[in-house]
């Protein structure tokens, strides 16, 4: 590593194995700061929804038709269940569908970018 690519901490040049292991710490760091962002999204949407909804509900907060939602009940990608005749959608497995979905989303544009 040459002096000009040298990682300065606290005034003393890190050997290039320390400067390596401190900058996949700063990564890190701030995965974690978007990963709480997420969290903290998730939960003040948690505080305006119940946990259970019922389908008219879940299709409202997940932006999604009835017949859509279904498809994603029965295929075991959101979970609900059936209480007296009546289906109630888990809102939590929403939140975690639509999260796994964006993901899937992202890799798929960084492999079409050539990024993967």
């Amino acid at each position: 590593m040459t002096a000009s690519h040298a990682l300065i901490y606290a005034g003393t040049e890190l050997p290039p194995l320390y400067s390596a292991l401190f900058e996949r710490r700063q990564h890190i760091q701030d995965e974690i700061r978007e990963i709480k962002a997420i969290l903290f999204c998730l939960e003040k949407r948690s505080d305006f929804s119940p946990r259970w909804l019922s389908i008219t509900q879940a299709c409202k907060y997940a932006g999604m038709s009835g017949k859509t939602l279904m498809h994603y009940i029965l295929n075991g990608d959101v979970y609900a269940t059936k209480k007296g005749g009546k289906w109630i959608v888990d809102r939590e497995s929403i939140d975690h569908f639509m999260l796994e979905d964006d993901m899937h989303v992202k890799v798929a544009l960084a492999k079409a970018r050539g990024m993967l």
